[in-house]
């Protein structure tokens, strides 16, 4: 008599008729946690395994390398915090209003989504450690790098900000006031954090310069 087929899922790997799916999604959740509090070089690949509850074999059957989950961690975040970006300013008129309200956005979601923030916060350090994540990542823009310039470019259309500087410098200067309020915001009450918005939008519209009589 032939023997009967298993068909339970005790065994670690892929689970019989699993969803394929819902294990990547899985794996890039135990991923994004294990760069955010181990750092790239030191997350190997059986660890993230273990983490989304399969084995380190099965794991390359949705990614052949480290770097592969890496930028696939980051693109599924790219994308997710996008849409909430695209949502929060489809009513503002004012592109300098609306980048400010992408600020207030990154608190709120930052605050509640605290792995966000901290693999976006370790992100620029990691491709500056790690060579294989820079020729890959560098290379691409990122859905939020292209909301941040449009909102930029339509701002200095308006005349809401000034023609002096290149854009991808003021590009550059709000990705860094963003992500280090955002990371800031971590640490202090909300009333402090309230007081660093107003200022930040103060030191946008030119209020923050003290004005003589």
């Amino acid at each position: 008599m032939p023997a009967k087929k298993n068909t339970t899922t005790g065994t670690r790997g892929r689970p019989v008729d699993a969803d394929g799916q819902q294990t990547r999604r899985r794996i890039l959740a135990a991923a994004r946690d294990c760069f955010s509090h181990h750092g790239y070089a030191n997350a190997t690949n059986r660890m993230i395994a273990s983490e989304a509850g399969i084995t380190a074999s099965a794991l390359y059957n949705y990614f052949p390398a480290k770097v592969d989950i890496y930028c696939a961690v980051l693109e599924e975040a790219e994308h997710y915090v996008a849409a909430i970006y695209e949502n929060t300013i489809r009513d503002i008129d004012s592109p300098l209003q609306a980048i400010c309200a992408l600020l207030d956005l990154n608190i709120r979601m930052y605050g509640k989504y605290s792995g966000l923030t901290f693999f976006f916060g370790h992100m620029r350090s990691e491709i500056s450690r790690n060579p294989e994540l820079a020729a890959v990542v560098e290379s691409r823009e990122s859905p939020t790098e292209k909301i941040l310039r449009r909102l930029i470019h339509a701002a200095r259309q308006q005349g809401e900000l000034s023609r002096a500087i290149p854009e991808k410098n003021i590009e550059m200067m709000l990705f860094a006031c963003m992500l280090g309020l955002s990371t800031y915001g971590l640490r202090v009450d909300n009333r402090d954090q309230s007081r660093n918005m107003q200022a930040f939008r103060m030191l946008l519209d030119g209020s923050l310069t003290s004005q003589k009589p």
